[in-house]
């Protein structure tokens, strides 16, 4: 599986797309992004990230 994370941090998400955190948390809304609770935490799948973005999520 190598090092590369599976899902990141709100604030992560918004510098991978080079976007605003206020954005991320509208793409969630909008249902645009999924998001997971880890032990409390939210996090985004980079896969969710891939899809947006129209790359294959390579799951």
């Amino acid at each position: 599986m190598g090092n590369a994370a599976l899902a990141v941090k709100i604030t992560e998400a918004g510098d991978m797309l080079r976007v605003s955190r206020a954005t991320v948390y509208n793409l969630i809304n909008a249902g645009q992004l999924r998001t997971v609770k880890i032990m409390g935490a939210t996090r985004i799948p980079v896969s969710s990230i891939r899809e947006l973005i129209g790359e294959p999520a390579n799951d």
